[in-house]
């Protein structure tokens, strides 16, 4: 059963990452992976993801921005994540995340350098504008 792998391999988090990643790639269980990512903190395990060669790097972009980060309430998380995204160069999507955030989480939308990312990046995703 994936689910009871999956619960075996969080018991320990850092140690089992990659088994699974590959554990929920291979069972399509994105938003189990996409939570796991986002609780993890870990910019490693964030570029192991969203590295250009993962077949289900956009399976898994969709879970976080649409479902993982809105419902955060921690700014690690969020601050990690955007991180991610902007090192994986994945501008579009990071537009969609901080709008997401920015605008429609009340949680966030006080914070400034938020709101300063997201007008940076439509401005960088944008350039005949």
């Amino acid at each position: 059963d994936p689910h009871l792998s999956v619960i075996a391999y969080t018991r320990n988090p850092g140690q089992c990452d990659e088994e699974l990643i590959d554990c929920t790639n291979r069972h399509s269980l994105f938003r189990i992976q996409a939570q796991y990512l986002v609780s993890r903190q870990s910019k490693e395990l964030w570029k192991l993801v969203l590295a250009s060669s993962n077949e289900h790097r956009k399976e898994i972009v969709d879970q976080v921005i649409t479902t993982e980060l809105p419902e955060s309430k921690n700014p690690e998380e969020v601050i990690i994540a955007v991180q991610s995204f902007m090192e994986a160069e994945l501008t579009t999507e990071l537009m969609t995340l901080l709008e997401k955030i920015v605008l429609h989480n009340s949680d966030f939308a006080k914070y400034r350098k938020l709101q300063n990312l997201l007008i940076i990046t439509a401005i960088k995703s944008d350039r005949n504008r």
